[in-house]
């Protein structure tokens, strides 16, 4: 029914991967002859809901209906086509053309080998050396503000003296860190409250009951903290634990990269 939440479930065949899902809308003919008024009804546009009162062509068909992370959409007022598109898995069996390729501690199956894909191929993060990644190493708050540098565009963060400099400069004048400590380990509430300043401290609803381990939240850190999981960019550690002061890796920065950049 219109409104609904629909989940789409997707098995790539062997040596395939999931590159897309598409949502769109079929033609529907609204008859204006039925119950609907302009004036006090709210209508279904895919992707969001808008005002009755506003127009709108009658014509529907091409309108793609936004699937999110989770591969779950709103159903409309109108069927719907799904579009799903598989890709050659380049990064099976010790494929040369896949990013992470040249690291030999990243795994083909390793559960974060897609989110290094993306960091490495983003330019986002880099190996520590030509062969190693260094996946379970601990981020500092260094490369921390580096990368969040990266993400929002700015290339020209390196090569100051220390080396963090620039990037340490930025994330200040932007309220994103006090910029103390550069070399000491970034933990999950740091890094949460790092990338909740820099997408703009939105407000947050909720709370952290469901977690035995919410009162090892600072209370510097707790919107953060809700924003983060709530939007899906970090996960709790082991079913209800936050683990809050615990190191983040270079894996877990990287998948949040990768989630991030589909908020």
């Amino acid at each position: 029914y219109a409104g609904d939440t629909v989940s789409i479930s997707v098995r790539p065949a062997t040596g395939y991967y999931l590159k897309d899902i598409t949502v769109v809308a079929d033609d529907y003919d609204w008859d204006w002859d039925d119950d609907w008024e302009l004036d006090d009804s709210w209508f279904f546009e895919p992707s969001h809901w808008f005002d009755g009162s506003t127009s709108s062509d009658d014509d529907w068909d091409g309108w793609e209906v936004s699937v999110n992370r989770w591969k779950e959409f709103t159903m409309p007022r109108s069927d719907v086509t799904v579009y799903v598109t598989f890709a050659i898995d380049t990064c099976g069996a010790g494929w040369t053309d896949c990013p992470s390729y040249r690291y030999t501690d990243v795994g083909s199956y390793a559960w974060y080998h897609e989110a290094v894909d993306y960091a490495i191929d983003s330019g986002y993060m880099e190996g520590v050396s030509k062969t190693r990644f260094a996946p379970n190493d601990a981020v500092t708050r260094a490369m921390t503000w580096m990368v969040l540098g990266r993400v929002s565009g700015r290339w020209n963060l390196e090569g100051g003296s220390p080396w963090y400099a620039d990037a340490q400069t930025w994330a200040k004048n932007n309220g994103i860190s006090d910029g103390k400590n550069p070399t000491a380990v970034v933990t999950r509430e740091e890094l949460a409250t790092m990338l909740y300043r820099w997408y703009g401290s939105p407000r947050v609803y909720g709370d952290l009951d469901d977690y035995l381990d919410r009162g090892d939240v600072s209370s510097w850190a707790e919107k953060a903290m809700i924003w983060a999981i709530d939007s899906g960019l970090m996960d709790g550690m082991g079913g209800r634990t936050l683990s809050p002061q615990s190191p983040t890796t270079r894996a877990q920065l990287a998948v949040i990269l990768m989630r991030l950049n589909n908020l």
